[in-house]
This record gives C-alpha cells, sequence and structure tokens, in this order.
C-alpha cells in the first residue's frame, strides 16, 4: 500500500499510526521487524539460537537520498507492504529533510531502525 508522509499522525506505543481515509490504522513495529527479518535476512548456521537471544532492530527500509525524485520508507504488517513516500517535486528538499529526520528519530526513540538502502 502507497501512502504519504502526512498521512502518519504519530509513532509511539511500538507503532506507527496513519490516517487511511478517516480511520486511523496501526502498523506494530515488533511485527514489522519480523517481517522484515523474514524478507531481507539470509539464513547463516546459528540463526535460530541467535534470533531467540537477540532483539532485531531493523522495522523497515528508508531512502532518504538517492538520485530520484521519491524519498521513501517502508514498514510491514503480517500480510502487506506499506510504502511511505513523497515527491521532492512537491515541496523544496531542504523542508523535506528535517521531517524525515524526525520519523527516523521518533522510529529510533520506540527502539527500531530502518535499514537505509542508500
Amino acid at each position: 500500500m502507497v501512502l504519504r508522509f502526512d498521512q502518519i499522525t504519530k509513532i509511539e506505543q511500538g507503532g506507527l499510526f496513519f490516517d487511511d481515509g478517516g480511520t486511523e490504522k496501526r502498523i506494530d513495529l515488533q511485527t514489522s521487524a519480523d517481517r522484515w527479518w523474514e524478507i531481507h535476512h539470509k539464513p547463516r548456521f546459528g540463526d535460530a539460537i541467535l534470533r531467540r537471544k537477540k532483539k532485531n532492530r531493523y522495522c523497515g527500509v528508508k531512502e532518504f537520498g538517492g538520485v530520484s525524485d521519491v524519498r521513501y520508507f517502508k514498514l510491514f504488517d503480517e500480510t502487506e507492504e506499506y510504502c511511505f513516500q513523497f515527491f521532492l517535486t512537491e515541496r523544496d528538499p531542504v523542508e523535506i529533510l528535517p521531517i524525515l529526520q524526525d520519523i527516523n528519530a521518533r522510529i529510533n526513540k520506540a527502539g527500531y531502525w530502518l535499514y537505509d538502502w542508500a
């Protein structure tokens, strides 16, 4: 599901809340981290043991830099992938960076990280 950054209402209590056509929905960051692990992690010997002992900190992916006109980050649900994006052609890039840094900082404060593709 493709969404816009301005649909995010808050990030707290281990979840990201966003407005989806008048209803507020929640993406659980722990569930997103579990799905990220399943999708992106390359299995290695001993992972089953380590997985139980160490919490996966990555709950999604981000691309805040790069050469394209789109800045985005993705979070995961049990069944769906949510892509929050922003087009540089809509605003001055200098205005966008503080918004992205704030979102990233709030996710970090909740105890998770976004894997940086760029």
